[in-house]
Protein backbone atom coordinates (compact mmCIF):
# COMPACT_ATOMS: atom_id res chain seq x y z
CA UNK A 1 0.00 0.00 0.00
CA UNK A 2 1.28 3.68 -0.69
CA UNK A 3 0.92 6.59 1.68
CA UNK A 4 -2.47 7.87 -0.95
CA UNK A 5 -4.62 4.41 0.66
CA UNK A 6 -4.65 5.78 4.21
CA UNK A 7 -6.39 9.25 5.30
CA UNK A 8 -4.35 8.55 8.82
CA UNK A 9 -0.88 7.44 8.99
CA UNK A 10 1.44 7.20 12.00
CA UNK A 11 5.06 6.52 11.70
CA UNK A 12 6.62 5.20 15.11
CA UNK A 13 10.20 4.68 15.98
CA UNK A 14 11.22 0.93 17.14
CA UNK A 15 9.92 0.04 20.36
CA UNK A 16 6.91 2.68 20.29
CA UNK A 17 3.40 0.84 21.07
CA UNK A 18 0.39 1.73 19.33
CA UNK A 19 -3.00 2.38 20.49
CA UNK A 20 -6.68 2.88 18.68
CA UNK A 21 -6.24 6.16 16.63
CA UNK A 22 -9.87 6.78 18.14
CA UNK A 23 -10.47 6.03 21.69
CA UNK A 24 -6.87 4.89 22.28
CA UNK A 25 -7.42 1.32 23.66
CA UNK A 26 -3.30 -0.12 23.62
CA UNK A 27 -3.61 -2.75 20.56
CA UNK A 28 0.26 -2.89 20.33
CA UNK A 29 3.45 -3.69 22.57
CA UNK A 30 6.34 -2.43 22.05
CA UNK A 31 7.69 -5.77 20.26
CA UNK A 32 5.46 -5.48 17.90
CA UNK A 33 2.59 -8.26 19.08
CA UNK A 34 -1.03 -7.32 19.18
CA UNK A 35 -2.45 -6.98 22.41
CA UNK A 36 -5.58 -6.80 21.62
CA UNK A 37 -7.61 -7.71 18.46
CA UNK A 38 -6.87 -4.75 15.99
CA UNK A 39 -8.36 -3.96 12.64
CA UNK A 40 -6.36 -1.69 10.26
CA UNK A 41 -8.86 0.96 8.15
CA UNK A 42 -8.33 3.55 5.40
CA UNK A 43 -9.11 5.75 9.23
CA UNK A 44 -5.88 4.12 10.92
CA UNK A 45 -6.06 1.49 13.46
CA UNK A 46 -9.13 0.63 15.47
CA UNK A 47 -10.17 -1.64 17.98
CA UNK A 48 -12.94 -3.63 17.55
CA UNK A 49 -15.65 -1.56 19.50
CA UNK A 50 -14.38 1.53 17.65
CA UNK A 51 -14.43 -0.39 14.12
CA UNK A 52 -18.82 -0.60 13.48
CA UNK A 53 -19.26 -1.07 10.31
CA UNK A 54 -15.96 0.42 8.71
CA UNK A 55 -14.33 -2.30 6.11
CA UNK A 56 -11.37 -3.35 7.73
CA UNK A 57 -7.87 -3.33 5.36
CA UNK A 58 -6.95 -6.24 7.31
CA UNK A 59 -7.19 -8.11 10.58
CA UNK A 60 -4.61 -8.65 13.44
CA UNK A 61 -5.81 -11.29 16.40
CA UNK A 62 -4.65 -10.67 19.70
CA UNK A 63 -0.86 -12.00 19.75
CA UNK A 64 -0.24 -11.90 16.00
CA UNK A 65 2.99 -9.97 15.27
CA UNK A 66 2.49 -6.75 13.25
CA UNK A 67 5.36 -4.94 13.10
CA UNK A 68 6.41 -5.98 9.58
CA UNK A 69 3.01 -4.42 8.55
CA UNK A 70 3.50 -0.78 6.24
CA UNK A 71 1.39 0.96 9.00
CA UNK A 72 3.84 -0.06 12.23
CA UNK A 73 6.60 2.77 10.81
CA UNK A 74 7.40 4.46 8.33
Amino acid sequence: MDDDTFIIRVKLADGDPRVCDYCNEFLVDEEGVAAADCFSTEYGLMCKNCLGTIPPLTTHKQGDFVKNEPWYKG
